[in-house]
């Protein structure tokens, strides 16, 4: 009776010790985890075209030869990921109140590490969810590759050429999927007086909510 006391009070200070000590698990694996290398079969069905247009892309000289490097692994590359979609969080909420194709939710998935990111019409634009489980079969689903948004972000890639080469494909009924091409391109395009300090991303946890 004293060994099997003993042997649960061990056990249940294990597991507190691992509570405080561990961090909770994400919601969705993905390469930042380590739990995804792409081996394992596509994160969603278009993922093998998108990664087709990304290689063409590179061959054409259109993307960097680095588009097709292996992630940076861990938190370094969650929040340079992470950094990147807010970016795009920023540039869909500054339009938002004058689109004239609103959208209500959509998830963008970065095949290259597996990592989906859900986007919600709020009240003040747009707020962004990364890390979350992946898009539901009647969800709008983007897919893409880091690479791409980087190439979009610093102005070497056109929003319109990044869809017509396929380097974005958006899964959904045509008038949806019409009407966030035509969202996406529009954000991608705007012009914002300041970007926010990528300092305010590396203080929060890079899966939470942006801060809406």
């Amino acid at each position: 009776m004293m060994i099997l006391t003993t042997r649960t009070a061990i056990r249940s200070a294990l597991v507190a010790l691992f509570a405080l000590y561990c961090p909770p698990i994400p919601l969705q694996a993905c390469g930042f985890d380590g739990a995804f290398d792409g081996s394992f079969g596509a994160p969603h069905p278009r993922s093998i075209e998108v990664a087709v247009a990304v290689r063409r892309a590179v061959e054409e000289g259109m993307l960097s030869p680095s588009a097709l490097e292996p992630i940076v692994p861990g938190a370094a590359g969650l929040w340079r990921a992470t950094d990147r979609l807010h970016a795009l969080e920023r540039r869909l909420s500054a339009i938002a109140a004058s689109a004239s194709f609103p959208v209500a939710t959509m998830a963008v998935l970065f095949i290259d590490s597996g990592l989906w990111t859900r986007f919600t019409r709020v009240a003040a634009g747009y707020a962004s969810q990364v890390h979350v489980p992946t898009a539901g079969s009647e969800e709008i689903a983007v897919v893409t590759d880091e690479a791409v948004i980087a190439g979009i972000l610093d102005g070497l890639i056109s929003p319109r050429s990044a869809f017509d080469w396929g380097l974005i494909i958006v899964d959904a009924p045509p008038l949806k999927r019409e009407r966030v091409r035509d969202l996406l391109i529009a954000a991608f395009e705007a012009r914002l007086p300041l970007e926010a300090s990528t300092g305010l991303v590396s203080r929060r946890t890079p899966w939470r909510n942006s801060g809406h």
